[in-house]
């Protein structure tokens, strides 16, 4: 099951874990252990429609207020902090540069960031030229721009068939 955020992914495995837990402590038959894993499913479809709206409220609170969020301008959502998306298990995490980044949890696909070959699960490094490590610096960067305005990310993925480290240029909208 492909996960659409790393909140989904982190409570799924909490979930998980605890019920393993439940197992170990009782003797369960391998019927009990698929209905626990329909059960999880089921609450991460939950929490993943619950996530999507938050998304919504927030983007709607935005407009109300007048605060440009550059990053969904160009169809991008981004993790709140790097190492803590990541977690332990990820495979990213092995080869993440030293420099940090941010990590691109979504793409909206009729974007101009998909477009220009942004995907989720990739970090980025910087933009335009400056380094990036949170996700304020991502937005910082961005209102620079005006829309129109074509921005080179630097961007990396061990995983893409690309070499680790590659740029794309965004239009800014």
């Amino acid at each position: 099951m492909k996960h659409k955020s790393p909140i989904a992914a982190a409570v799924t495995m909490i979930l998980v874990l605890s019920f393993c837990g439940n197992l170990r402590a009782q003797d369960h038959r391998a019927e009990d252990a698929f209905e626990i894993i329909e059960r999880i499913q089921t609450q991460l479809g939950e929490i993943e429609r619950s996530l999507s709206e938050i998304e919504s409220r927030l983007a709607e609170l935005r407009a109300l207020l007048g605060v440009r969020d550059p990053l969904s301008e160009i169809g991008v959502s981004v993790a709140s902090s790097l190492p803590e998306s990541l977690g332990f298990y990820s495979p990213l995490a092995d080869y993440l540069p030293e420099t940090g980044g941010v990590l691109v949890t979504r793409v909206d696909p009729d974007s101009s960031a998909a477009k220009a070959g942004m995907r989720a699960n990739t970090v980025i490094l910087s933009i335009g030229g400056s380094a990036v490590s949170t996700p304020s610096d991502a937005r910082r960067i961005l209102r620079k721009f005006k829309a129109g305005d074509v921005v080179t990310f630097e961007m990396f993925r061990p995983t893409s068939g690309l070499p680790p480290r590659y740029e794309i240029d965004v239009t800014c909208s």
